[in-house]
């Protein structure tokens, strides 16, 4: 019963600390990514005392060495990878690094393969397909029908605007610019001219009646004249600016190319 309480309590620690290894070199690989090397070189310190058997220890030398390479301790890393390829020198790096680290990995692996005695990584020459045999010729007694090639059929042509469709738009723009200043400036004016002359409607039908505006009513009766006569001034103005407006419009348009072309038109 000892023995196998104890055997019960040996594995699951074992266990565990599998799983923590895993955690500690995932955390390591996270930080890594996130630039957090000196982080990440802690974790790979944690996982570094849990490590069992070879593949552990080269997978923790050799994320070291990437760790410190991007860190620019290059002497540093290049340790790093010398121990790990010392202890399997056809071990690739676990992440993926830039061509220039790529080289220099590569550069100490054949330094390391040297030191064991072990010459140059050989090259793999690519294997050539095979080739396939060619056809065999059917012998027949049928004479060789000449190979018949459909007629070509003339692509339709890609469609090109026509003059018209690619001749500028031909809207007189400042004709109608003129005339919408005009409506609006007209507007204003017969809005004013109506308050205007509303007003002094008001101030003379207060002196219409045989009762007089009080002295306390002839200040507001003054203001209300001096508005309508600035109401007036202002209509005056609009409509001036409205014919102004007006001829604007007429002259643009005779000025314009279309207006011009058509007047000519007309009297053809």
């Amino acid at each position: 019963m000892a023995v196998a309480l104890s055997l019960l309590g040996f594995f699951p620690p074992a266990a565990h600390a599998q799983d923590d290894f895993q955690r500690y070199l995932l955390a390591a690989e996270r930080l890594y990514e996130s630039g957090e090397n000196e982080r990440a070189l802690v974790q790979l310190d944690r996982a570094r005392g849990l490590a069992r058997g070879l593949a552990q220890d080269v997978a923790v030398t050799l994320r070291e060495g990437i760790f410190l390479a991007d860190m620019g301790q290059w002497a540093k890393a290049q340790m790093a990878f010398r121990e790990g390829l010392l202890l399997d020198p056809e071990a690739k790096l676990p992440l993926r690094v830039s061509p220039k680290l790529e080289r220099d990995f590569e550069d100490v692996r054949t330094r390391v393969r040297k030191e064991l005695g072990l010459g140059e990584r050989p090259f793999l020459t690519p294997v050539k397909p095979p080739v396939a045999p060619p056809a065999s010729v059917v012998q027949t007694d049928r004479p060789q029908q000449p190979k018949l090639k459909a007629p070509e059929v003339e692509a339709a042509p890609a469609y090109a605007p026509s003059a018209s469709a690619m001749a500028p738009s031909r809207i007189p723009v400042a004709p109608i610019v003129f005339a919408g200043v005009g409506v609006v400036a007209a507007s204003v004016g017969a809005v004013m001219g109506l308050q205007s002359r509303s007003s002094v409607s008001q101030v003379r039908d207060s002196f219409a009646g045989d009762a007089l505006p009080t002295a306390a009513e002839l200040p507001g009766l003054v203001q209300q004249m001096e508005d309508a006569r600035s109401q007036a001034r202002l209509a005056n103005v609009m409509f001036g600016t409205a014919a102004v407006a007006a001829a604007g419009s007429v002259i643009s348009y005779l000025l314009s190319p279309s207006g011009g072309e058509r007047d000519v038109k007309e009297v053809r």
